[in-house]
């Protein structure tokens, strides 16, 4: 029943495009849908004719960024995120994913730079405490990373990754104490 409503909806928007063709908020809403029910590649070419009509819409080029994201298209994704950042620079959401990608792609510092800034914007951001303990962890830095997965927890207690993460990081210490 959930997939024929989605072919009708979907099919309703492309009626509507094909009276329409240059409303890019069609086209953006559109891309949401499918990113709703995992259809990633439609996602980004939804939300890429958006932006060939409203390149400065910084939700659509943050939504771009996230579809780039799931597909594992992270170049990509890194490019739109910083465009997303051109256009909005204090978007805590658009810096703290910009550092979980930084970081799939072994790009350290840089990624614990992007969580740090998107702390510094949204201290209360548990994803971004978490993303910051993941790259201090990477950087042989575990003390930090247990501060910023204490953090993490303090404001998500129910995170079942940052608990994890955690435990990394106490076993982490231990050994480094065990070798001294």
């Amino acid at each position: 029943e959930f997939r024929r409503v989605l072919f009708r909806s979907v099919a309703s928007y492309r009626r509507a495009l094909a009276i329409t063709p240059d409303d890019a908020a069609l086209h953006a809403t559109l891309g949401l849908i499918y990113g709703q029910h995992g259809k990633l590649a439609e996602a980004v070419a939804a939300f890429t004719q958006s932006l060939a009509l409203t390149p400065e819409d910084k939700h659509v080029q943050y939504n771009l960024g996230f579809a780039l994201e799931k597909l594992g298209r992270y170049d990509e994704a890194i490019a739109a995120y910083e465009r997303t950042l051109t256009l909005e620079p204090n978007s805590a959401e658009a810096w703290m994913s910009l550092g979980k990608v930084l970081f799939a792609v072994n790009r350290l510092e840089e990624s614990l730079a992007a969580s740090e800034r998107a702390l510094a914007l949204k201290p209360g951001h548990a994803d971004a405490w978490n993303n910051r303990g993941t790259a201090l962890f990477q950087l042989d830095r575990p003390a930090e990373a247990l501060a910023s997965y204490d953090r993490a927890l303090g404001l998500s207690p129910v995170s079942a990754l940052s608990h994890v993460n955690r435990g990394n990081a106490l076993v982490r210490l231990e050994i480094g104490r065990a070798h001294v």
